[in-house]
């Protein structure tokens, strides 16, 4: 019986349950727990969401969603020329009938790569591309032919903190609400700041961003503190 004690104990009491749904229409990376084939899926979100209540427990999260890692290279073509299309629709995308869509039409990705996951043991989840969302959201970088060329293609600027930032225009913006905003709580050196901003941001963004940046410290008054020309 002492084996059977030690299995037990081994065993958590409570388990916690992950009650976030993700975003249908968008594409994430995640590690599977209860994967078996496929332990980082990528997936295309269909539907994310509580379907099943229990009378003892909390009720049970799936996710459904099309594993991109499933299929091959021109089948891949196939789903990136259908996103980009329908992402340019006037109307919302339901999900639902696109996967109804893809049993008609393209009936072979659905066998190969449609898939019914617990949301919960969906860890370290990270959107990679916003996909048929029509609204920005952030997304990661991730190092995958198919997703690079997909985010090219539907204009998918990179993210800084939460705010997607394309070109140089935006970037104006983004660093003017932020010194409009600073009061006497940011002290010190507010170089040593904006270099830590611009420190996030990729070769995507172009054009002369110090001359701008100095431009701007030349512009503050009094509200930020400090000595900006200190090197």
């Amino acid at each position: 019986m002492g084996i059977f004690k030690e299995i037990l104990s081994a065993i958590p009491n409570k388990i916690t349950y992950n009650s976030k749904p993700f975003i249908s229409g968008t594409i994430i990376k995640a590690v599977y727990l209860n994967g078996i084939k496929d332990k980082q899926p990528l997936i295309l979100i269909l539907y994310s969401g509580r379907q099943i209540k229990r009378k003892n427990g909390p009720p049970i999260h799936y996710t459904h969603g099309i594993n991109l890692n499933m299929l091959h290279p021109y089948e891949l073509d196939n789903m990136a020329r259908l996103i980009v299309t329908l992402s340019k629709a006037s109307f919302p995308i339901n999900m639902i009938h696109f996967y109804q869509f893809l049993k008609t039409n393209h009936s072979t990705i659905v066998k190969k790569a449609y898939r019914t996951y617990f949301t919960s043991y969906l860890t370290s989840p990270a959107v990679v591309s916003q996909g048929f969302f029509r609204y920005p959201v952030p997304i990661v970088p991730y190092r995958n032919t198919f997703i690079y060329n997909l985010n090219l293609e539907l204009g998918a600027g990179d993210i800084l903190n939460k705010n997607s930032i394309k070109g140089e225009e935006n970037i104006r913006n983004f660093i003017q609400n932020v010194l409009d905003k600073a009061t006497n709580t940011i002290k010190g050196n507010v170089r040593n700041f904006i270099q830590n901003v611009l420190g996030k941001t990729t070769n995507t963004i172009k054009g002369n961003v110090r001359n701008f940046i100095q431009n701007v410290l030349g512009k503050t008054t009094n509200t930020i503190k400090g000595n900006n020309n200190d090197k």
